[in-house]
């Protein structure tokens, strides 16, 4: 049986602060309010993990930190705060708007790694998008990357298969594994 749909909807939906205990989910509007935020970033970004699995800038500079701290256009994110610090971000880049689609990305820093932080966000974000009226959320993750893709399962993404040769990254195409959650699963 075909899902009901919500009323209205139209991207992008509203990016308020999220709060899961400890952790908090900051509006990337509200970024500049984090302490010590650029240099974070910049530290996370150079993080040998981030770089093999990301298209972050290698190495990252002071003014690649200022460019991803604008705030996006077409695209909701928010910077993972754990103790007061930049920790990782989340956000949500619309798929299709008629199809009420949108596919997530996220990253976690270094230090807030192996806590369940990345799980905990996307959990939130996913309630939050499901709230507004989305209805299908994507996780695309390289196929060797086994934290993203255990985020994914631990959310309820349902595998949905491999896409031979997606991303070219440092130069490789890589395969991803395609991940999805519906605003109907349990």
């Amino acid at each position: 049986m075909p899902a009901t749909l919500p009323a209205a909807f139209s991207w992008p939906i509203p990016c308020p602060p999220l709060r899961d205990g400890e952790l908090g989910l900051v509006p990337w509007g509200e970024v500049a309010s984090i302490s010590n935020v650029r240099e974070d970033l910049i530290e996370s970004c150079n993080d040998l993990r981030m770089v093999r699995w990301t298209q972050v800038p290698h190495p990252c500079t002071a003014e690649h930190a200022a460019a991803f701290l604008e705030v996006p256009a077409n695209e909701l994110r928010w910077a993972l705060v754990i103790d007061g610090r930049y920790s990782g971000n989340a956000e949500l880049r619309l798929v299709s708007e008629q199809h009420r689609a949108a596919e997530f990305g996220y990253n976690a820093a270094q230090w807030a790694r192996g806590r369940g932080l990345t799980t905990r966000a996307v959990r939130l974000v996913s309630d939050h998008a499901f709230a507004h009226g989305v209805h299908r959320l994507v996780i695309r993750a390289s196929v060797e990357n086994a934290a993203s893709r255990h985020v994914a399962e631990q959310c309820g993404f349902a595998f949905e298969g491999v896409l031979r040769g997606a991303e070219l990254l440092r130069g490789e195409f890589v395969d991803h594994a395609l991940y999805a959650r519906l605003a109907t699963d349990a």
